[in-house]
């Protein structure tokens, strides 16, 4: 806001028709943020990483039912393959949590829907994009806001034990980067496509994946690692196969 003010950035003044049209974007947005918390406390960072690659399952059928995009057999075959590797590799997880998987396949859900709702939203509703992510930030911590304070998280703000400078320092870091994040996310599927947004989430994936495994000791047999590989595998097959069709578009 002060940005706006000081002509750093251009974006319309708040306007509840406006926010009434984009909060659907919002509830799936936090939905998605916190079953991706809430499964992350029960399941490892690489099972996790991986398994949300079903949402491209997801987010495909959303595309090719709501958009008109065309699916090619390469990249029913690169889902498959996804989703083969997820399943099997959640079966031969030494760390199985049901109730961990149950938020994972919720935040695929939510994940899916905000990507693909989003994409309706940010070309229907006339918005520039700083405008987009303006409103994105500000309903949703409206909506943040009263689950932090049921949940009783502004506690820990005077709790020293957790508010260490290390603590404050890379939370700000981090907030700073969810904000590049997020508007980077927007742009990108409003320039291309909710399936082309996907492809990007299913190359990230491997670098969490491996730094998951570095960073956080995950324990997983041989058999785990190869499926894992092999959903990572069918992240890059999924990506190969999304490639020509964008480039002739």
């Amino acid at each position: 806001e002060f940005a706006r003010i000081f002509n750093i950035v251009e974006y319309p003044l708040f306007n509840f028709r406006t926010a009434r049209s984009w909060l659907p974007v919002n509830i799936l947005f936090v939905g998605m943020l916190c079953s991706g918390f809430i499964s992350l406390v029960y399941v490892s960072v690489p099972m996790v990483t991986i398994f949300k690659n079903l949402s491209n399952l997801i987010t495909v059928f959303g595309d090719w039912y709501l958009f008109g995009e065309k699916v090619s057999w390469l990249c029913i075959l690169a889902i498959a393959v996804m989703t083969v590797g997820a399943i099997l590799s959640a079966m031969n997880d030494l760390e199985f949590n049901l109730y961990g998987y149950f938020w994972i396949c919720m935040n695929c859900i939510f994940t899916s829907l905000y990507v693909l709702y989003m994409r309706f939203a940010s070309t229907n509703i006339k918005l520039p994009r700083f405008g987009m992510v303006y409103y994105n930030n500000l309903l949703s911590a409206m909506i943040l806001f009263p689950i932090c304070l049921f949940r009783g998280e502004f506690n820990s703000l005077s709790n020293t034990d957790i508010m260490t400078n290390a603590f404050i320092l890379s939370n700000s870091l981090a907030g700073i980067i969810g904000f590049y994040l997020n508007f980077a996310s927007l742009w990108c599927v409003a320039s291309t496509s909710a399936t082309t947004y996907a492809i990007v989430g299913s190359l990230n994936k491997v670098p969490i994946t491996v730094l998951g495994f570095v960073m956080f000791h995950a324990k997983m047999t041989s058999q785990g690692v190869i499926f894992v590989t092999m959903a990572t595998i069918g992240g890059f097959i999924y990506a190969y196969a999304k490639l020509p069709q964008n480039n002739k578009n």
